[in-house]
């Protein structure tokens, strides 16, 4: 069991300092402590936006904590309830190709013994379409199609189930996304966040969906948003991917582009997509030098990936759109100019 305890350290005007701990109970151990401020003119205000951003914060905090308890005193006999909680395990830790693997596993092995658990489904859902979107654990190609249809599938049946599991709207969207139903996928976003206001990832992808809608400038309020609810988000390099990318098909916002593109690829190193984005902003900032020492780190990092491929990916339904084609063409452009084999 934790309680949270709060301490206001100062006021400076109208900004307001918070120091904040989460203590275990039983062991006294701190498990996680930060501080923040907040400019406001109203406690009422302060009171709600700050509750708004610790639940946020601390949801992956209390989450880790509690599945690291939870999976180091279950039995490991196979029931649902282990399944489950080593999936959410898995699903925790720093997103990699390995950590997915080993949710899909995990999740796959828990519906076997629960097929109606609306969470796991949507969980399993949700890992097989980043799966898709990331090129991660898809040896043949032609299982991409198959793997969508299923993550559909699984997310209309979660939500059958019962309506309010945030993540299944959220697997859902991207589901649309791969099948250029924007404002679809906008919708599923949206109601995701809806169902769970904590779950800033759901609204940073809104934000992403506004970028495929036409309206760039109007993802970065929500993209910011997103920041502010959640600015140790463990997606948090997906964040600044999104706000990069944003900037980028604004056409005059090149060293914006870079700044956000820059600060995902330092925490998210293993996105193959925002090191091609930063090479090309580079290249159309003037900076070529630049922009061939991001191809360099890029091939190093991504083997069998070239201009060839990219173009192939930006071929397909879910880019084949008015908004993004100006975009794609200067990414080629950029790509071209940074010298991409």
């Amino acid at each position: 069991m934790s309680a949270m305890c709060l301490k206001v350290l100062k006021r400076v005007g109208s900004i307001v300092y918070v120091n904040a701990q989460l203590i275990d109970t039983e062991t006294g151990t701190n498990l996680w402590g930060d501080r923040f401020s907040h400019q406001t003119s109203s406690l009422l205000d302060l009171e709600d936006t700050m509750t708004r951003r610790f639940a946020t914060t601390l949801n992956d905090k209390v989450i880790k904590a509690s599945v690291r308890h939870e999976v180091g005193t279950l039995a490991g006999d196979g029931n649902p309830l282990d399944r489950r909680m080593r999936a959410m395990a898995a699903d925790v830790a720093y997103p990699t190709q390995e950590k997915s693997a080993e949710t899909r596993r995990q999740a796959e092995e828990g519906l076997l013994a629960d097929p109606d658990n609306a969470r796991l489904l949507a969980l399993l859902a949700a890992v097989l379409i980043s799966d898709v979107f990331n090129s991660w654990n898809l040896p043949d190609p032609a299982q991409v199609a198959a793997q969508v249809d299923r993550a559909e599938q699984l997310t209309k049946k979660a939500i059958s189930l019962d309506y309010n599991t945030a993540r299944a709207h959220y697997a859902l969207g991207f589901v649309y996304r791969v099948r250029n139903n924007h404002s679809a996928a906008l919708a599923s976003f949206m109601e995701a966040f809806k169902i769970d206001s904590s779950m800033a990832r759901a609204l940073v992808q809104a934000a992403n969906e506004k970028v495929f809608l036409g309206d760039p400038s109007g993802a970065i309020p929500l993209a910011t948003h997103a920041l502010q609810l959640s600015p140790s988000d463990r997606s948090i390099g997906v964040f600044y991917w999104v706000l990069g990318r944003a900037y980028f098909t604004m056409g005059n916002e090149y060293p914006n582009a870079i700044e956000w593109l820059q600060r995902s690829v330092n925490v998210r190193p293993n996105l193959w997509f925002v090191w091609v984005w930063l090479s090309a902003a580079h290249a159309l900032n003037g900076n070529k030098d630049g922009a061939k020492d991001v191809r360099d780190e890029f091939m190093k990092r991504f083997e069998g990936w070239n201009l060839e491929r990219i173009i192939g990916v930006y071929s397909k339904e879910q880019y084949q759109n008015p908004t993004l084609e100006a975009a794609k063409t200067e990414l080629i452009n950029g790509l071209r100019i940074a010298e991409f084999p």
